[in-house]
């Protein structure tokens, strides 16, 4: 049973759309050795890269997506957010197609936390402490 629930596990991953594409059909496509899954809602397209690479760089693999992106729909891709497994681009189809512009990147936004003391006059000899984090 155990192995059988790891298996699905494992297979539940691949290539799982995210919450705004559970409904959109999965276009595979690949780009100079990339493989990709696009999928499409309005102007936002997924696209998830679907094969092993050691060492993608982010620069790289956004410009075969924005090819595999703007190939699939015919419209310019303007903005990309992600990191080298998942992209989300957002494309616009009033503009025409300049082979020489280029999507502008925006990275993730990283979240940290900021933790500070803020007691430890019961604490016992196994650590305990009271820490506060925004």
């Amino acid at each position: 049973m155990f192995r059988l629930l790891c298996l699905l596990l494992f297979l539940s991953a691949c290539s799982s759309p995210g919450p705004n594409f559970w409904q959109a059909e999965a276009t595979r496509m690949e780009v100079e050795g990339s493989s990709f899954d696009l999928r499409r809602n309005g102007d936002l397209v997924e696209i998830i890269r679907v094969n092993f690479e050691a060492r993608p760089v982010i620069a790289e693999i956004a410009r075969k997506a924005e090819f595999a992106i703007e190939t699939t729909t015919g419209c310019p891709v303007t903005e990309f957010r992600g990191d080298v497994a998942l992209l989300v681009g957002t494309i616009d189809c009033n503009k025409a197609l300049v082979a020489s512009e280029v999507a502008k990147f925006k990275p993730p936004k990283r979240k940290y936390l900021e933790c500070v003391q803020v007691s430890s006059a019961n604490a016992t000899l196994a650590g305990d402490l009271s820490m506060q984090c925004s």
